[in-house]
């Protein structure tokens, strides 16, 4: 398994092979490689934090730290997002995708945009109740406009 998987996601399967190779009582290794795992994975733990600062220019940075099982889940999810396969996201209104098919920015900056539309497709339905919406929007008119300009609103394609 693990010769198939890219340089970047062998870390697991390296672990086993720095103990010295084959064990000779395999019972024993698995039950102390066992062990150090739920060790390594209790100390993940109690270390992960996600900490956020407004830049003040519209762009916030993230500093994450969560364990190597959770990184690689949420990569494996963005790289989907990064695939050259992958149909470029259509402008609400419908009608051909937006920008060229082929994105040159380098790959930190199309992996920022992933997590961009890994947001915008999670179904909020499925999410914890958090006490309210995740967006709200606020009109402000001036009551004189507002009787004499009434009309029907529209969210989306509904009235």
């Amino acid at each position: 398994m693990c010769a198939t998987q890219p340089s970047r996601d062998r870390h697991p399967c390296g672990k086993k092979s720095r103990t010295g190779g084959t064990a000779v009582a395999p019972e024993v290794a698995e039950d102390l490689e066992a062990r150090l795992l739920a060790q390594e994975e209790a100390r993940a733990a109690e270390t992960v934090f996600l900490r956020t600062r407004r830049r003040g220019d519209g762009t916030t940075d993230r500093h994450l730290r969560v364990s190597d099982l959770t990184a690689a889940r949420l990569l494996t999810s963005l790289h989907a997002y990064t695939s050259p396969r992958r149909e470029p996201r259509r402008p609400q209104g419908g009608g051909p995708p937006a920008g060229p098919r082929e994105d040159r920015r380098p790959y930190d900056q199309r992996l920022g945009a992933a997590v961009a539309d890994f947001l915008e497709d999670v179904d909020p339905a499925r999410m914890p109740i958090h006490g309210g919406d995740a967006t709200i929007v606020m009109v402000t008119i001036d009551l004189d406009q507002l009787r004499t300009d009434l009309g029907v609103a529209h969210r989306g394609d509904e009235p």
